[in-house]
C-alpha cells in the first residue's frame, strides 16, 4: 500500500514539473478561430453598453460607434463595406480603482456571447491613449461560475491586439453528451489606478475573436443532441434551454407562437 502511494505521489510529481495536468481538458486537432464580434452596423451581433463605479461622473459613461478600425484590419477590407469600432468615454470625480464595465447587453440587462466549442483564448483590438489602466474579460461558466482574466496594461498608443488564455481549470466539457458545456464572455471591465488622471479618457475596441477547439461541437451522430431533435422526439419543451454556442433553440419561437395563438384563441372564444 505504502509502495503504490509512493508511485502515485511520483506520478503526480512528474507530471507538474513536465507542466502536465492530470485534471486538464484533453485536446484535439480541430482547433479554429473565428470572429464574435465585429462591432460593424451590417453584421455586429450584439449591442454594446457601459456603466461605471461610484465615482463616475453623471451621464458618464457613453458609448458611441465610430468609423474606424485598426490598419491591419483595413489591409482586408471590402469596398463599399462599412467599417466600426465601439467608443467609450468616461470621466471620474477622484483618483483611484475606478472601473468602467463595456458589456453585451442594454440598461435592462446583459446578453453574453456564447462561445462555440471549447475556447482556449480570447482576443480583442484596443485603441489606448497612453493611460495606466488595467484591461480584463470577464468569462462565465455552464455553472454560472464567474473568472476574471487580465488581459494587459492600456499604457500604450494606437491599436493593439490583446490577448488572454483561457486556463484549463474552467471547465467547458463533460464526459457525458452533450459534452460541450459552452463558455460566456460576459463583460470586459477597465480598471483605473490611483496616480492616474482619470478626468477624461476615450477607449475603443475592435474585433472580439476566439480560438476554440470543436470537437464536441461535430462529431458522427451530433446531431441527435440538438434542442430542436430532442424536443421532437421527446416532446416540446424537453430541452427548454440549451446553450450550443451562438446557434439558437429553432423550437422556442414555435413554442411561443403556439402558445400566442392558443391565447388568441382563447380571447376569442370569451
Amino acid at each position: 500500500m505504502v509502495k503504490r502511494m509512493f508511485c502515485l505521489l511520483m506520478v503526480m510529481l512528474i507530471c507538474t514539473v513536465s507542466g502536465i495536468s492530470l485534471f486538464a481538458q484533453t485536446k484535439s486537432n480541430y482547433e479554429i478561430t473565428y470572429l464574435v464580434e465585429s462591432f460593424d452596423p451590417d453584421d455586429k451581433t450584439k449591442e454594446w453598453s457601459a456603466r461605471g463605479s461610484e465615482f463616475t461622473v453623471e451621464e458618464f459613461p457613453k458609448v458611441a460607434y465610430v468609423e474606424e478600425r485598426p490598419k491591419q484590419l483595413a489591409l482586408t477590407a471590402v469596398e463599399g463595406k462599412t467599417y466600426n469600432a465601439l467608443g467609450v468615454r468616461a470621466q471620474f470625480k477622484k483618483k483611484g480603482y475606478n472601473t468602467i464595465e463595456v458589456y453585451p447587453g442594454n440598461a435592462d440587462g446583459s446578453d453574453p456571447i456564447v462561445v462555440n466549442g471549447v475556447c482556449t483564448k480570447i482576443d480583442v483590438w484596443v485603441w489606448g491613449a497612453g493611460y495606466n489602466y488595467d484591461l480584463a474579460v470577464c468569462v462565465r461558466d455552464f455553472n454560472g461560475i464567474a473568472y476574471t482574466l487580465p488581459m494587459g496594461k492600456l499604457n500604450f498608443i494606437g491599436w493593439k491586439n490583446l490577448k488572454v488564455k483561457v486556463p484549463t481549470y474552467i471547465r467547458q466539457e463533460a464526459a457525458q453528451l452533450p459534452a460541450n458545456r459552452y463558455l460566456e464572455i460576459v463583460k470586459f471591465v477597465i480598471t483605473t489606478t490611483p496616480k492616474e488622471r482619470v478626468d477624461d479618457f476615450f477607449i475603443y475596441f475592435d474585433e472580439i475573436t476566439v480560438s476554440t477547439d470543436l470537437k464536441y461541437v461535430s462529431f458522427d451522430g451530433d446531431n441527435l443532441v440538438e434542442p430542436a431533435v430532442v424536443n421532437k422526439a421527446w416532446g416540446a419543451g424537453t430541452i427548454k434551454k440549451v446553450q450550443h454556442g451562438n446557434l439558437v433553440d429553432p423550437t422556442a419561437n414555435e413554442d411561443n407562437a403556439s402558445a400566442n395563438e392558443d391565447s388568441a384563441s382563447a380571447n376569442e372564444g370569451a
